[in-house]
């Protein structure tokens, strides 16, 4: 049993996991998707909770990779928020409605599996750090307003996006995904920019 058994374990779990959630979902389902045997899944995971967050570390990983990939370079805040949006909103699309609906479940199950929760938590600073780093360069550099809160403005982004992400998976909602993105672009940068003499701050 090899690289390969693991990587088609991994894949089959998140197609079960992300149509049925976590308690609807058994290792029967997963190895069955898998084209294993139950002592193969067995000898690769000790139970259903330990392959289920063992696929949220792994997701998390990916996506923290793609993050830093994307943000290591030199720019100003208006390149970097494109380029957020455009990885973000690239990820909305109906072939990865499954991945969208995986992240449901991983929230869902959080509350039960503590584990789970302390990922999800320690996901959750990381990213907020992230881009509370971001918006401070930015100040510093003077591409913001010098009295925009950092902490808010993070914590205000992952809400937003993650209830866009929401309402898109739980309820199959189609949005015009360039649109929206143009406006949440649009609305950023013209409310965080420095404003000019005589209008404000």
């Amino acid at each position: 049993m090899g690289d390969t058994t693991y990587n088609n374990i991994i894949k089959a779990a998140a197609k079960c996991f992300s149509y049925n959630g976590f308690s609807e979902t058994t290792m029967d389902q997963v190895a069955k998707e898998a084209a294993v045997s139950k002592g193969a899944l067995y000898w690769y995971f000790k139970s259903k909770k330990e392959l289920f967050v063992k696929l949220k570390e792994q997701n998390i990983t990916k996506v923290m990779q793609t993050l830093e990939k994307s943000f290591s370079s030199m720019g100003t805040f208006d390149s970097k928020l494109a380029k957020g949006c455009d990885l973000y909103f690239s990820s909305l699309t109906q072939s990865q409605r499954r991945i969208a609906r995986l992240n449901m479940a991983f929230w869902a199950a959080a509350p039960k599996i503590s584990e789970l929760s302390a990922i999800l938590n320690d996901q959750y600073s990381r990213l907020q750090t992230f881009l509370k780093s971001a918006v401070e360069e930015a100040v510093a550099k003077r591409e913001l307003r010098k009295d925009v809160d950092s902490v808010s403005l993070s914590i205000i982004l992952l809400a937003a996006l993650d209830g866009l992400e929401l309402h898109w998976t739980i309820l199959e909602r189609d949005f015009d995904w360039p649109r929206i993105k143009g406006a949440l672009c649009d609305v950023l940068m013209n409310g965080l920019k420095p404003r000019k003499e005589g209008k404000g701050k």
